[in-house]
């Protein structure tokens, strides 16, 4: 038996590994918060919506307004980036927005006449605001 005071080689290492577990969870930690932080920093910018493109003075900007689906979303850069080479003098400013602030803002938006000159709408919702009168009819030049 020996003394309280005395470090045998099995109490060593059980503290190294104790401390060395503990700097390895402190570091996870470090990286969860990171990551959490991160995660948040994401999220508000998300909630306020993402704007993939800005205004260009000189050129006609069309504001363009869709929800966050990452499918759509990458189809719309897509169509948008395809559209461009062509119109070169058209810019589309597009935004796009978590579901549920898409809808606040299309409602925000018609009720105070700041809405974006294009949506992209679910079908169910445009029968909803053509009732109202909310919608412009597509010009005859461009409906073709």
């Amino acid at each position: 038996m020996g003394s309280p005071n005395r470090m045998d080689r099995r109490r060593l290492l059980t503290l190294t590994g104790g401390a060395a577990a503990l700097a390895l969870g402190r570091g996870q930690l470090v990286r969860a918060q990171d990551a959490t932080a991160e995660a948040n920093a994401t999220a508000t910018a998300e909630a306020a919506g993402v704007q993939v493109s800005t205004a260009v003075p000189g050129k006609v900007n069309v504001a363009w307004w869709t929800h966050n689906n990452i499918a759509f979303v990458a189809a719309n850069k897509a169509m948008i980036a395809r559209f461009q080479q062509q119109r070169p003098d058209v810019n589309i400013v597009y935004q796009y927005f978590p579901y549920d602030v898409f809808i606040s803002k299309l409602q925000a938006g018609y009720a105070s006449n700041a809405i974006s000159d294009m949506q992209q709408m679910f079908g169910t919702w445009v029968t909803e605001y053509a009732r109202y009168g909310l919608l412009d009819q597509v010009p005859d030049k461009l409906a073709e």
